[in-house]
């Protein structure tokens, strides 16, 4: 056990998982019979409908139990404290060269390399149903930069049009930027931290999002800079 409630350091505790036994695993934070008995109550986790009253005890006192996973490279993933975290990765530009190659106009549906790192060299994209996610992060590897906007400001045909930021790295508060989505330019949408020109201006670069491999320096230079650039998605 890498950690639990009862220690911040490994340790290891006696379990079952018997291939011939349908009510396994068991998955206890002790010895599993350490954990059956009164006031040592502790079974975190059976299978079958199995409802023997000592390992169904901890779980029937404190509101059921739960089974999580994570990628633990993922799990240390900077937009996880980012508005209470709940973010999906779904986007990752990498750390040098150009914006990536789709041009879906973050529609969600392209698919392109394997899901990796969130801060490396590689570029990589899944789909996801933007019917369903409405709201969007754009944020640089490190989340030195980062904003927030629903689909409705993201998604859609725009000119140099303000679109409403909900907060950013800059600003606790909603506001609004000048951003690009032509839909006869490939290498839209642009999504920035500020209005599109003033993000590529030296010393404020800003740029957090393009499409179609566009590679001028001044669009490229954050996410160059900072690890990349990354899209979430969530449904809050």
């Amino acid at each position: 056990i890498i950690k639990s409630s009862s220690s911040s350091t490994p340790y290891t505790a006696a379990w079952y998982n018997r291939p011939e036994n349908a009510e396994d695993p068991w998955i206890s934070l002790q010895a599993h019979d350490s954990c059956l008995q009164p006031k040592s109550y502790c079974i975190l986790y059976g299978e079958n409908s199995s409802r023997g009253k000592p390992h169904v005890h901890a779980k029937n006192g404190h509101g059921g139990a739960n089974v999580y996973v994570r990628d633990p490279v993922q799990a240390a993933d900077c937009a996880a404290s980012i508005d209470g975290g709940g973010w999906a990765l779904v986007r990752h530009t990498a750390s040098s060269g150009s914006w990536g190659p789709w041009n879906d106009n973050l529609e969600g549906t392209a698919t392109h390399g394997s899901p990796g790192s969130r801060t490396g060299g590689d570029y990589w994209t899944i789909p996801w149903d933007s019917s369903t996610k409405s709201q969007y992060l754009f944020a640089l590897g490190d989340c030195s930069q980062w904003l927030i906007a629903d689909k409705n400001s993201v998604v859609g045909a725009y000119g140099y049009s303000q679109r409403r930021i909900i907060k950013s790295s800059s600003s606790s508060t909603p506001y609004t930027a000048a951003w690009y989505n032509r839909p006869e330019n490939a290498e839209d949408p642009w999504i920035s931290l500020q209005a599109h020109d003033s993000c590529l201006q030296p010393k404020s670069y800003c740029i957090l999002y393009g499409e179609n491999s566009s590679r001028g320096k001044p669009h490229v230079h954050a996410k160059n800079g900072h690890g990349g650039a990354n899209v979430y998605v969530r449904d809050p």
